[in-house]
């Protein structure tokens, strides 16, 4: 990865389709970060966003810029499906008014439809009130909220029954446990 540019330049959306089992065609996209390494492969900057090296700003700047871009390019995508965007519950506990929630103003800035956007709680710890308070608030505007890999770290039924989710996704860890 070249040092001459800022990593927050090098990060970008990568959108991973979503399969409809019922007609096996692409009825939406994952937002998931992605970077360059030194071979110019594409590879996931998941490792960035976890290292307790890099402070939660950092974290939160390069996260609002890739929802930025990420939905920027979305909205050029033509047909109906949806998009989900990952969100980390501890980088919400940073929002000091749920009116003002920098994804909504992107999804206003770009025009779109809210109906096609699914916010994805990632299991990272964070305040449950508030979590519920800011979940309110994305449904008012037409969002939907789904946990992501549930049954891991933080994913867990206090969650569940406290921002009632529109979908629940488990990881395979969850799925091989219970077998």
């Amino acid at each position: 990865m070249s040092q001459s540019i800022p990593l927050d330049q090098q990060l970008f959306p990568y959108f991973q389709p979503i399969i409809g089992i019922a007609s096996g065609t692409i009825v939406g996209y994952e937002a998931l970060a992605r970077q360059h390494n030194a071979e110019g492969k594409t590879i996931s900057a998941g490792h960035l966003f976890h290292s307790h090296h890099i402070s939660d700003e950092q974290k939160i700047a390069w996260d609002r810029n890739l929802r930025y871009q990420a939905l920027e390019k979305f909205s050029q995508f033509p047909g109906k499906g949806y998009l989900a965007l990952n969100i980390s519950p501890s980088w919400i506990d940073s929002v000091d008014d749920p009116n003002k929630l920098p994804t909504l103003e992107m999804l206003n800035d770009f025009n779109l439809d809210k109906s096609r956007i699914i916010i994805e709680l990632t299991e990272t710890k964070g305040d449950l009130h508030k979590l519920a308070e800011i979940v309110k608030v994305y449904r008012h505007h037409g969002l939907q909220v789904a946990i992501d890999d549930f049954g891991a770290g933080y994913s867990q039924l206090d969650r569940v029954i406290a921002i009632r989710p529109d979908i629940i996704k488990t990881g395979h860890a969850f799925v091989q446990a219970s077998q």
